[in-house]
């Protein structure tokens, strides 16, 4: 968290133009101020989810509204933002946030009511299949 708040103040504090020290962090970024808070939207949005999964015993549907809403404020700021300077690479993170997202409300649905299955595991695995076939599309895809 010290991070978090670090990194976002030290970006307020830089010229737009000027990468520093954390170049390889930006190097595949736009130099604007949305797009430069990408690390610090990430690793806030993980670590919420961290504290509201491990704060909030035995509300599921609480636990699961929360989660859609910080992830949804996520999607707005990427498709506001798009903060990589290769629209590939825009696609991408969204489809991988899209299976993130499937995947940890999938499985804290079924591991909090204890209903796992075979079905449950097929589904898991298309899921993961099918993200790795897109994303390896919109790679190979025309630029």
């Amino acid at each position: 968290m010290i991070f978090i708040i670090s990194h976002s103040l030290w970006i307020l504090h830089r010229k737009e133009d000027a990468k520093g020290t954390l170049r390889e962090l930006y190097s595949a970024m736009k130099t604007n101020f949305g797009s430069r808070i990408y690390i610090s939207m990430f690793l806030a949005r993980r670590i919420l989810f961290i504290v509201l999964l491990l704060s909030i015993k035995g509300h599921v549907i609480i636990k699961l509204v929360l989660m859609v809403v910080i992830q949804s404020i996520y999607y707005i700021y990427l498709v506001r933002f798009r903060p990589f300077d290769d629209i590939k690479a825009n696609i991408i993170e969204i489809i991988n946030e899209t299976s993130f997202c499937y995947f940890l409300l999938w499985l804290l649905h079924y591991n909090s009511k204890n209903v796992w299955s075979e079905t449950t595991s097929s589904i898991m695995f298309a899921v993961i299949l099918t993200n790795s076939l897109m994303a390896l599309a919109v790679i190979l895809g025309k630029s």
